[in-house]
Protein backbone atom coordinates (compact mmCIF):
# COMPACT_ATOMS: atom_id res chain seq x y z
CA UNK A 1 0.00 0.00 0.00
CA UNK A 2 3.09 2.49 0.92
CA UNK A 3 4.60 1.52 -2.18
CA UNK A 4 1.17 2.35 -4.60
CA UNK A 5 0.85 5.77 -2.63
CA UNK A 6 4.97 6.26 -3.30
CA UNK A 7 4.38 5.28 -7.12
CA UNK A 8 1.05 7.70 -7.25
CA UNK A 9 2.95 10.50 -5.40
CA UNK A 10 5.28 10.36 -8.23
CA UNK A 11 3.30 10.13 -10.67
CA UNK A 12 1.34 13.41 -9.45
CA UNK A 13 4.69 15.33 -9.28
CA UNK A 14 5.80 14.16 -12.43
CA UNK A 15 2.52 15.33 -14.24
CA UNK A 16 2.51 18.05 -12.41
CA UNK A 17 6.11 19.70 -13.13
CA UNK A 18 5.67 19.02 -16.85
CA UNK A 19 1.90 20.95 -16.66
CA UNK A 20 3.71 23.60 -14.93
CA UNK A 21 6.99 23.78 -17.61
CA UNK A 22 5.21 23.81 -20.52
CA UNK A 23 2.89 26.89 -20.29
CA UNK A 24 5.98 28.63 -18.55
CA UNK A 25 8.05 27.95 -21.70
CA UNK A 26 5.82 29.27 -23.99
CA UNK A 27 6.47 32.63 -22.96
CA UNK A 28 10.00 32.91 -21.74
CA UNK A 29 9.96 36.47 -20.84
CA UNK A 30 6.71 36.49 -18.36
CA UNK A 31 2.82 35.92 -18.72
CA UNK A 32 2.30 40.14 -19.47
CA UNK A 33 4.94 40.16 -22.67
CA UNK A 34 3.42 41.41 -26.06
CA UNK A 35 5.85 39.07 -28.47
CA UNK A 36 6.01 39.91 -31.96
CA UNK A 37 6.99 38.43 -35.18
CA UNK A 38 7.48 39.90 -39.08
CA UNK A 39 8.07 37.66 -41.50
CA UNK A 40 9.43 39.79 -45.21
CA UNK A 41 8.87 38.30 -48.29
CA UNK A 42 10.39 39.42 -51.23
CA UNK A 43 8.65 38.46 -54.62
CA UNK A 44 9.96 39.74 -56.90
CA UNK A 45 6.46 42.26 -58.19
CA UNK A 46 5.00 42.82 -54.12
CA UNK A 47 6.45 42.59 -50.60
CA UNK A 48 4.55 40.64 -48.00
CA UNK A 49 5.03 40.54 -44.76
CA UNK A 50 3.09 38.38 -42.10
CA UNK A 51 3.16 39.94 -39.11
CA UNK A 52 2.26 37.61 -35.67
CA UNK A 53 1.43 39.21 -32.20
CA UNK A 54 1.41 36.69 -29.40
CA UNK A 55 0.02 38.25 -26.49
CA UNK A 56 0.65 36.62 -23.11
CA UNK A 57 -1.72 35.82 -20.62
CA UNK A 58 -2.25 39.13 -18.72
CA UNK A 59 -2.12 41.08 -22.03
CA UNK A 60 -4.97 38.80 -23.55
CA UNK A 61 -7.19 39.03 -20.94
CA UNK A 62 -7.21 42.53 -21.31
CA UNK A 63 -7.64 42.44 -24.82
CA UNK A 64 -10.17 39.64 -24.69
CA UNK A 65 -12.36 42.42 -22.29
CA UNK A 66 -12.05 45.05 -25.46
CA UNK A 67 -13.19 42.54 -28.15
CA UNK A 68 -16.14 41.92 -25.37
CA UNK A 69 -16.58 45.40 -25.36
CA UNK A 70 -16.66 46.52 -28.86
CA UNK A 71 -17.31 44.34 -31.99
CA UNK A 72 -14.92 46.28 -34.38
CA UNK A 73 -12.13 46.34 -32.01
CA UNK A 74 -10.28 43.09 -33.84
CA UNK A 75 -10.37 45.50 -37.20
CA UNK A 76 -9.17 48.77 -35.35
CA UNK A 77 -6.50 47.40 -33.88
CA UNK A 78 -5.45 45.46 -37.42
CA UNK A 79 -5.38 48.48 -38.83
CA UNK A 80 -3.40 50.33 -35.55
CA UNK A 81 -0.93 47.61 -35.77
CA UNK A 82 -0.33 47.79 -39.95
CA UNK A 83 0.35 51.88 -39.02
CA UNK A 84 2.87 50.54 -37.22
CA UNK A 85 4.82 48.55 -39.75
CA UNK A 86 6.80 50.75 -41.60
CA UNK A 87 7.97 49.52 -45.23
CA UNK A 88 10.55 51.59 -47.38
CA UNK A 89 11.30 50.43 -50.93
CA UNK A 90 13.41 52.13 -53.40
CA UNK A 91 14.17 55.20 -50.44
CA UNK A 92 9.88 55.96 -50.43
CA UNK A 93 7.33 54.51 -48.14
CA UNK A 94 5.42 51.73 -49.12
CA UNK A 95 2.21 51.60 -47.81
CA UNK A 96 1.14 47.70 -46.55
CA UNK A 97 -2.66 47.23 -47.54
CA UNK A 98 -4.04 44.20 -45.16
CA UNK A 99 -4.59 41.39 -47.41
CA UNK A 100 -6.08 39.36 -44.83
CA UNK A 101 -6.16 39.03 -40.89
CA UNK A 102 -6.88 35.90 -37.97
CA UNK A 103 -7.38 35.65 -34.45
CA UNK A 104 -6.73 32.37 -32.27
CA UNK A 105 -6.96 32.42 -28.61
CA UNK A 106 -4.84 29.23 -27.06
CA UNK A 107 -4.60 27.74 -23.47
CA UNK A 108 -2.16 29.49 -21.14
CA UNK A 109 -1.12 29.80 -17.54
CA UNK A 110 -3.72 29.71 -14.72
CA UNK A 111 -6.68 28.94 -16.69
CA UNK A 112 -6.06 32.05 -18.84
CA UNK A 113 -5.92 32.09 -22.66
CA UNK A 114 -3.35 33.85 -24.67
CA UNK A 115 -4.01 35.26 -28.23
CA UNK A 116 -2.24 34.91 -31.31
CA UNK A 117 -3.34 37.75 -33.97
CA UNK A 118 -1.90 37.11 -37.21
CA UNK A 119 -2.20 40.15 -39.90
CA UNK A 120 -0.82 39.30 -43.74
CA UNK A 121 0.24 42.48 -45.21
CA UNK A 122 0.68 43.71 -49.09
CA UNK A 123 2.35 46.34 -51.28
CA UNK A 124 3.66 46.49 -55.23
CA UNK A 125 7.54 46.16 -55.28
CA UNK A 126 9.20 49.19 -56.85
CA UNK A 127 9.55 49.16 -60.57
CA UNK A 128 12.22 46.82 -61.57
CA UNK A 129 15.66 47.38 -63.00
CA UNK A 130 18.68 47.19 -60.86
CA UNK A 131 19.36 46.96 -57.45
CA UNK A 132 17.06 48.36 -54.88
CA UNK A 133 17.22 48.72 -50.96
CA UNK A 134 14.35 48.33 -48.55
CA UNK A 135 14.08 49.01 -45.14
CA UNK A 136 11.66 47.97 -42.31
CA UNK A 137 10.73 48.19 -38.76
CA UNK A 138 7.97 47.62 -36.44
CA UNK A 139 7.17 50.56 -34.05
CA UNK A 140 4.07 48.71 -32.56
CA UNK A 141 4.39 48.60 -28.64
CA UNK A 142 7.48 50.53 -27.93
CA UNK A 143 9.38 49.95 -24.62
CA UNK A 144 7.15 47.25 -24.47
CA UNK A 145 8.69 43.89 -23.02
CA UNK A 146 8.01 40.57 -25.32
CA UNK A 147 10.18 38.62 -27.81
CA UNK A 148 10.65 40.62 -31.30
CA UNK A 149 12.11 39.14 -34.29
CA UNK A 150 12.23 39.66 -38.09
CA UNK A 151 13.21 37.58 -40.84
CA UNK A 152 13.30 38.30 -44.79
CA UNK A 153 12.87 35.69 -47.18
CA UNK A 154 13.26 35.80 -51.09
CA UNK A 155 10.76 33.90 -53.18
CA UNK A 156 9.88 34.02 -56.94
CA UNK A 157 11.15 36.63 -58.69
CA UNK A 158 13.04 38.15 -56.49
CA UNK A 159 16.75 38.60 -55.51
CA UNK A 160 18.38 38.98 -52.01
CA UNK A 161 21.73 40.56 -51.91
CA UNK A 162 22.36 41.34 -48.36
CA UNK A 163 20.48 41.43 -44.94
CA UNK A 164 20.53 42.41 -41.62
CA UNK A 165 17.98 40.14 -40.73
CA UNK A 166 17.84 36.46 -40.46
CA UNK A 167 16.29 34.22 -43.23
CA UNK A 168 14.56 31.34 -41.07
CA UNK A 169 12.57 31.96 -37.66
CA UNK A 170 14.53 30.68 -34.05
CA UNK A 171 10.82 30.43 -32.68
CA UNK A 172 8.72 29.18 -35.32
CA UNK A 173 6.86 32.03 -36.41
CA UNK A 174 6.23 32.56 -32.18
CA UNK A 175 5.35 28.58 -32.08
CA UNK A 176 7.96 27.59 -30.20
CA UNK A 177 10.46 29.75 -28.08
CA UNK A 178 14.22 29.00 -28.28
CA UNK A 179 15.53 27.33 -24.48
CA UNK A 180 18.53 29.38 -25.55
CA UNK A 181 17.75 33.06 -25.22
CA UNK A 182 21.04 34.54 -27.01
CA UNK A 183 20.21 32.64 -30.01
Amino acid sequence: MKAHRALLALVGAIGLSIAVAVPAFAHPLGNFTINRFSQVSLNGDRIDVMYVVDYAEIPAFQEQQRIADDAGYIDHLVRDLSHGLLLEAGAQRAPLLVVDHSVVFLPGQGGLQTMRLQIVLSVAAPAAGGRQSARYRDTNYPGRLGWKEIVVQQMGGATLLTSTAPSRSVSDALRGYPQDMLT
